[in-house]
């Protein structure tokens, strides 16, 4: 965020001539500020109690909301009441600050799951629509005795007995029609021996909704069934 408030906010201060700029987050958290933001360390939105007892110069000119947050904008001397052409310049920046945003909040998520999924000690593994493994996890690589250079891009049923082909194959089938499927079966490891795995097989969907591929988290449970 303070990357974000650090490229936007001096394009704030030049494009419509202020004096001060800064970003807040929905709970009044400062996440960046640039050029003069008097009474800011008071009261960060300029509208609590404590804003009456601030002179109106102190005051930020514009509270433009954003989707997740705020821009506070000070004018100055020159520009002390901001006209429709500086509102619209102003909202043009807080969209793109939203944008920023939202896909610092989304590289964040998908950091945070990517060191879940290497944590797990099951094997995480998934799959294009064809069945090509797009991805495979250390616990994968672990289990299947694979490691993942060499799962990844082959068919799924490369770790599938050829007597369990036809189930692998109906198994991506009911996933990419939507459908989320919990079997135990037997899976093949890198050298040959195949062992019992208890898998549970869920649909990847985009944005849209549509099934992209399919999700696979598997355990060994040799040591259990025996």
């Amino acid at each position: 965020p303070a990357e974000v408030a650090g490229c936007l906010l001096p394009h704030v201060i030049s494009m419509v001539g202020a004096r001060g700029a800064a970003l807040l987050d929905q709970a009044g958290t400062v996440l960046g500020t640039h050029g003069e933001i008097p009474g800011l360390d008071k009261d960060p939105l300029g509208e609590g109690p404590q804003a009456a007892g601030t002179p109106a110069e102190d005051r930020p000119s514009v509270r433009l909301s954003l989707s997740d947050g705020w821009l506070l904008v000070w004018g100055s001397p020159y520009t002390p009441v901001f006209g429709r052409q500086e509102l619209e310049l102003l909202q043009a920046v807080g969209s793109l600050a939203d944008l920023a945003l939202e896909r610092l909040r989304v590289a964040n998520r998908d950091a945070e799951l990517a060191a879940v999924v290497d944590a797990s000690g099951d094997a995480i593994v998934s799959t294009g629509l064809d069945g090509t493994i797009r991805s495979w996890n250390p616990a994968a690589t672990a289990i299947y005795g694979r490691p993942a250079d060499q799962a990844v891009g082959q068919p799924f049923t490369t770790v599938v007995p050829t007597d369990r082909v036809e189930q692998a194959v109906e198994l991506l089938r009911r996933v990419t029609e939507g459908e989320r499927v919990s079997l135990e079966t037997r899976h093949l490891r890198g050298h040959g021996e195949t062992f019992s795995v208890s898998l549970t097989a869920a649909p990847l969907r985009g944005p849209a909704g549509a099934v992209l591929g399919m999700s696979v988290v598997a355990r060994d449970v040799t040591e259990r069934k025996r």
